[in-house]
């Protein structure tokens, strides 16, 4: 299951059209792998990733996941990449999120039920109170669905979740959301080895733009 022309902090597993993956497949991987692709898949259990003890970065765009219950506990993980999946319940997810990856800094859910960011169905209200629920729920958080979180945005969640505990929800000043500037996402996460040269495919996944090696 594992790509042997691979560097060994780097795990590719994407587009191979996957339902399932054994923990059993990666024992002499998973205390060294620190980036996995399995975008472009059909899976919906990730219990495989269990023993992924140095994990910085999952790629899982373009799968089948419901909810983040099959996720084991991945306390050093820094990206999370989920965008085009199913998971409908944010309140569960987060709940998963704060418990399971309490470091994440960058979080993508875009193209999921959950998240009405792309929907253009839903108010710009709903749009912000997902945001800032996002943002209040993970202390860490640096970006979501692309956008930087501000230190105003930080101020307005928290107050926002006081709120909205403590009474009826006030009404909000929109703001602007800001988008990751390219260098800002170029260094997110740093990747120290490289990968062997091989030609870029046309469809990539969104959660590859926080690897920063361009040739992977």
């Amino acid at each position: 299951m594992e790509d042997p022309s691979m560097p060994s902090g780097f795990l590719n597993l994407s587009n191979q059209s996957l339902s399932s993956l054994e923990s059993q497949s990666f024992q002499y991987t998973r205390a060294i792998t620190q980036f996995i692709d399995i975008s472009r898949n059909k899976l919906s259990n990730a219990s495989f990733l269990s023993g992924f003890s140095k994990l910085l970065l999952i790629n899982a765009d373009y799968n089948f996941f419901n909810s983040l219950g099959s996720f084991p506990s991945l306390p050093t993980l820094d990206t999370l990449c989920l965008n085009s999946n199913q998971i409908s319940d944010l309140p569960a997810a987060l709940d998963h999120i704060c418990s399971k990856f309490p470091n994440v800094k960058h979080l993508s859910l875009m193209r999921n039920p959950c998240c009405p960011f792309l929907d253009e169905r839903v108010s710009d209200q709903e749009r912000l109170n997902y945001r800032m629920s996002v943002i209040a729920h993970l202390p860490n958080l640096m970006s979501l669905d692309g956008s930087m979180v501000s230190s105003n945005e930080r101020e307005m969640a928290n107050k926002w979740a006081r709120d909205h505990q403590t009474g009826p929800r006030p009404a909000v000043t929109p703001f602007r959301y800001e988008a990751i500037p390219e260098p800002a996402r170029e260094t997110s996460i740093k990747v120290s080895m490289k990968a062997p040269e091989k030609k870029k495919k046309a469809t990539t996944s969104e959660g590859n733009r926080f690897i920063t090696n361009k040739e992977l």
